[in-house]
């Protein structure tokens, strides 16, 4: 019985280290610059962002590009929706990212697709710039 009970404790404790930020505390935190690999992503608290990246355009070489849209959180999700693009044929649907953890530095994302009948997650992980 002493066992069973100092087991639900850990449990208990476990669960409640590892728990989702509300969607209150990822509006107030997700707020400012973000860095990861050769982009920022500014999320501004009017729900909008600006992205700037550089990327390898065929037969042109590197190419700073930037893409424009908003942002909301949703039910512990990230979702994002591109305004103004550098694609003339991007698609606007919205983009949820699950959010996994998110602190002064940190922010985890995943985001599942189905890719050629396979189901796929990816984490990302990017830093405040």
């Amino acid at each position: 019985m002493k066992i069973a009970l100092q087991l639900l404790l850990l449990i208990t404790i476990l669960t409640a280290c590892s728990t989702v930020p509300s969607d209150a505390r990822i509006q107030q935190k997700i707020v400012g610059t973000w860095k990861a690999g050769r982009g920022t992503t500014e999320n501004r608290p009017d729900g909008s962002y600006v992205h700037q990246f550089r990327i390898n355009v065929t037969n042109e070489g590197m190419k700073d590009l930037t893409e424009e849209g908003t942002w909301r959180i949703e039910n512990g999700y990230l979702i994002t929706t591109i305004t103004n693009e550098p694609w003339p044929d991007a698609d606007h649907a919205p983009l949820r990212f699950k959010v996994v953890s998110i602190d002064d530095h940190k922010l985890v994302v995943s985001q599942a697709d189905r890719i050629m009948d396979r189901n796929i997650t990816n984490t990302i992980v990017v830093y405040r710039q």
